[in-house]
């Protein structure tokens, strides 16, 4: 991949990264919010309630997210590491397919089909 693709990517992972920071701290001021909302309504809950109230959908939400989010992380470090597009398992080059897909992969498709994402 030469310096103009790497450095589109480059752009492309910041800018998705940069939306991820944005929903992240979003969903965790919803989720403070709710607790806080919880907390304040002076009615005794368990534990338990709170799943009904949707407080661990929200956290589990975010867990994904942040997933995602550390994976473009990683895209952007393997882009200044020079290895960026090169599949971790396998070392064959990940198809410009895949990385309009998913820009963040680490594998090639057959590796991340046979192993999971």
């Amino acid at each position: 991949m030469n310096e103009k693709q790497l450095s589109a990517w480059r752009e492309r992972l910041i800018a998705l990264r940069d939306g991820w920071r944005h929903e992240l701290r979003e969903r965790a001021d919803a989720i403070a919010q709710q607790v806080r909302s919880l907390e304040s309504s002076g009615i005794p809950t368990h534990p338990a309630d709170h799943d009904s109230e949707g407080v661990e959908k929200e956290v589990e939400i975010a867990r994904s997210e942040r997933a995602v989010y550390d994976q473009v992380q990683a895209a952007l470090e393997r882009i200044n590491a020079g290895r960026f597009g090169t599949c971790e398992e396998c070392g064959k080059e990940i198809s410009q397919e895949r990385l309009d897909a998913v820009p963040y992969a680490s594998r090639c498709a057959s590796c991340a089909t046979s192993r999971g994402p």
